[in-house]
């Protein structure tokens, strides 16, 4: 529902590629719409882009083939967190393959890769019925990432920075501009 990109922007993008497919419904949060993705995916991967983020061209196709070569529920990667007056990289130092659940947690969260469902392609098999609460509107992303490290049986952590993750001087995210207490 950005008021500055239209359904022709959209679909100028897919009508060549048929891998691609257009969906609208009405703005009911973040957390219904990619639940409603969830719902209608038909890949064996899934993975999840905001509105004003961007990606660089190979990360699909990097990211798909250490899922494929690891055999791994989960491969997460690095990002430039990008404000107007600064970028800053954020990655693991060194590639890692990891089967405990403890040290999934706590290396995703030491690498600063936290809760964020974009840093990270999702085997579709593992997310199963797994869906976002649409009850509640912040954090709701780090909640299902975590629920999902607990189902999940592997995870490896690209050291390559693939995502871009913009924030702009008054913040995009909701918990940037409401605290907490009124989002409950």
């Amino acid at each position: 529902n950005d008021p500055e990109l239209n359904e022709y922007d959209f679909h100028s993008y897919i009508k060549e590629d048929d891998r691609f497919v257009y969906y609208k419904q009405e703005n009911s949060g973040v957390s219904s719409a990619r639940n409603r993705g969830l719902d209608l995916a038909r890949g064996y991967y899934i993975t999840f882009v905001d509105a004003d983020d961007w990606l660089e061209i190979n990360l699909l196709q990097d990211a798909i083939n250490v899922a494929c070569r690891e055999d791994v529920d989960i491969v997460r990667y690095g990002y430039w967190k990008e404000s107007p007056t600064s970028t800053e990289l954020i990655c693991a130092p060194n590639a890692k393959y990891i089967i405990d659940k403890d040290e999934m947690i706590c290396y995703n969260e030491s690498c600063g890769y936290y809760g964020y469902v974009w840093a990270g392609i999702y085997r579709a098999s593992s997310i199963g019925t797994l869906r976002f609460n649409e009850d509640i509107k912040w954090c709701e992303d780090h909640m299902f990432m975590y629920n999902l490290f607990l189902s999940c049986s592997s995870l490896y952590l690209m050291s390559d920075p693939l995502y871009h993750y913009k924030i702009n001087g008054q913040g995009d995210s909701l918990s940037t501009r409401v605290s907490p207490i009124e989002i409950i």
